[in-house]
């Protein structure tokens, strides 16, 4: 006998099914009931014994209990219970129709999914789905009628607040200063700080040491509500800060202070200042929040501040805060490179990171930029580029990596020699050195190892879901952009899916519901 792997299979039917009439062999059946045993024996060379394997029957499916809703503003967590371990999948739109899926692989008996990529201030329609490693599935739609949701309302733009009339929405998080003989916090109040004595408008402001107490101590953010960027093309911070972190006492360990914005809720933050230095009386600060259009944001104003001794400080104070978003003279940046591997980098009017083969920005503010380009293993970096956006029109900037091939069979020198420890010019386009059916060449193009037959591109069989959709999955190279394409005769070959850059080892894409009657094959494509 041939050594390998065998499949073959054998429809269960309910044991009170009758026999169906003109039933082929080809297509066999087994009555069985749930809690049955069914197992399959086979001769195992290697030990000379024979061998059984057995599974159990399982046809009940799920109970499922205690859905709830808890939303955001962008996203909502959907939680329930299942009796047995099972998979988790939210069906969800803003209208009956549903449209969407969040789907979590994870077997558990208590299931929490984040629906993202929602709306604020937005009424949402949902179902929940579960299935068990025996198919069994599951669907609570709330006897039909579907759950609903709600995501919260942030407040909007333009917006301001002279900080007169109370701290609605604002909030104070300090952090463990245990061992502080006195800590400092944020207050709204009149300032008697040492520096000032009146806000930027009276009579109110923030302070992270309101009154210039005594302090050794400070670890405190001011953070402030939550606020939608929308309506516009370009969005602007505006705030008056007044501070004087010079202190030249060799008491003074550190002291700074810290701008943040997050739009998730305070789970990252991206920083916009770091401020070490101090302010002639109450000064004005600006900063550019284009990059966060669309998105809920809230702000952190950050104070830390430790000393040996405790004397008397001023800390920070802040005061009449304001949002505006503007329709702005625009463009539209282009930029492309002849890999997906590629990341880039853009400086100028604003400044944002990118990957993959493109991207285009359509409400560029006018101006000059700066592209850089970085590097990817065993390619040769193009050089950074500048240009200037004017109004109305394109500006492309356009990258080309490239790589040195002294044998000329389309792989770098640089990847050979990693592998191989020389350049033959006997390695061709079509040489095949682990033998596993994929060329190096091919190998390259995937990002698979050319010395292990174990690793190569490979698309794992079909998966049927619970709502009758088809997923297929793959072992991915992130970095690498691959495409699913499906033939009905194996000679036209269509795309089944786009262009999709691997963020993680794991791609996959889910199908809609095939026609059964229809045989379809499927194949992988990956590009580097």
């Amino acid at each position: 006998a041939t050594p390998g792997l065998f499949r073959g299979f054998v429809a269960l039917v309910s044991a009170t099914n009758p026999p169906a009439a003109g039933q082929s062999s080809a297509f066999p059946t087994l009555p069985a009931r749930n809690g049955d045993s069914v197992w399959a024996e086979f001769f195992a060379a290697s030990t000379n014994l024979l061998a059984r394997a057995t599974a159990t029957v399982d046809t009940l499916p799920p109970a499922l209990t205690n859905v709830t809703a808890t939303p955001d503003y962008q996203d909502a967590a959907i939680s329930w219970d299942t009796s047995k371990l099972t998979d988790a999948l939210v069906q969800f739109g803003e209208s009956t129709f549903l449209g969407r899926t969040a789907y979590q692989f994870e077997s558990t008996t208590s299931h929490t999914v984040i629906v993202p990529g929602l709306q604020p201030d937005r009424l949402y329609y949902f179902q929940v789905v579960s299935r068990d490693a025996a198919g069994n599935t599951a669907v609570d739609n709330n006897q039909g009628r579907l759950f609903t949701f709600h995501t919260l309302k942030p407040l909007g733009v333009p917006w301001s607040d002279n900080l007169d009339h109370g701290a609605t929405n604002w909030s104070v998080q300090n952090g463990d200063t245990t061992g502080a003989a006195s800590a400092a916090t944020w207050q709204l109040g009149v300032p008697n700080n040492g520096l000032e004595t009146t806000a930027h408008s009276p009579p109110d402001a923030w302070g992270s040491n309101l009154n210039g107490t005594p302090i050794d101590a400070a670890d405190t953010a001011l953070i402030s509500p939550a606020i939608y960027l929308a309506g516009g093309t370009q969005a602007t911070l505006r705030f008056w800060q007044s501070y004087d972190f010079t202190s030249s006492s060799d008491s003074v360990i550190f002291e700074d202070g810290g701008l943040f914005v997050s739009t998730n809720a305070g789970g990252s933050w991206d920083q916009l200042a770091d401020y070490t230095d101090a302010t002639a009386g109450w000064q004005p600060a600006e900063f550019d929040l284009t990059p966060y259009l669309g998105q809920v944001v809230w702000f952190e104003w950050h104070y830390e501040f430790f000393a040996i001794d405790t004397l008397p400080r001023p800390g920070w104070l802040i005061d009449d805060i304001s949002i505006t978003v503007t329709n702005a003279v625009l463009g539209t940046l282009q930029i492309t490179n002849n890999l997906a591997q590629a990341q880039f980098t853009i400086a100028g009017p604003i400044s944002q990171t990118g990957e993959g083969w493109s991207l285009t920005l359509s409400n560029a503010p006018v101006g000059s930029y700066v592209v850089t380009f970085g590097d990817v293993p065993y390619y040769q970096t193009p050089p950074p580029q500048t240009n200037t956006l004017t109004a109305n029109s394109v500006l492309a900037f356009t990258g080309n990596y490239t790589f040195a091939d002294t044998n000329h069979n389309g792989i770098p020198d640089a990847w050979e020699l990693q592998y191989f420890g020389t350049v033959s010019p006997n390695r061709t386009i079509t040489t095949d050195t682990d033998g596993d059916g994929m060329t190096d060449y091919a190998e390259f193009i995937a990002g698979t190892n050319p010395t292990n037959a174990l690793s190569y591109l490979s698309l794992d069989p079909p998966e049927r879901l619970v709502n009758g959709t088809l997923r297929l999955d793959w072992a991915a190279v992130p970095g690498r952009a691959y495409q699913l394409q499906g033939s009905t005769n194996l000679l036209d070959w269509n795309a089944y899916s786009d262009w999709t850059r691997a963020a993680t080892n794991l791609g996959s894409v889910t199908l809609p519901t095939l026609d059964p009657a229809v045989p379809c094959f499927f194949r992988l494509e990956v590009r580097p």
